[in-house]
């Protein structure tokens, strides 16, 4: 069942991104912090419900949370669509590594 909200997280995403577009291109009524919350939230609900189903390993465990808690910082910055990607990109490296280093 959770894995079936991640899905709604997902497309959520886009439609967040879309908004952000739009607020760029001066077309948004939203203001800005409203604009990065509609991508942000998405963003840190998806992380939630992948971290949820998969739940890797202890120290894992951390990672997702941290960067959950990163992302809706993010909401309040001037480029939050930019710094949510970087720490979904961070995220994913880290996760790889600690999952690399724990299997040796």
């Amino acid at each position: 069942m959770l894995w079936g909200y991640g899905h709604y997280a997902a497309a959520a995403v886009g439609a967040g991104l879309a908004v952000n577009v739009a607020q760029v291109k001066g077309h948004s009524a939203l203001a800005d912090v409203q604009a990065a919350a509609t991508y942000t939230v998405p963003v840190a609900l998806f992380i939630t419900s992948v971290w949820r189903v998969t739940r890797l390993s202890a120290t894992a465990d951390l990672l997702a949370p941290l960067a959950v808690l990163a992302v809706l910082a993010t909401t309040f910055t001037t480029f939050a669509v930019l710094c949510t990607g970087i720490i979904a990109s961070l995220l994913v490296g880290l996760s790889l590594v600690v999952a690399r280093r724990e299997a040796l």
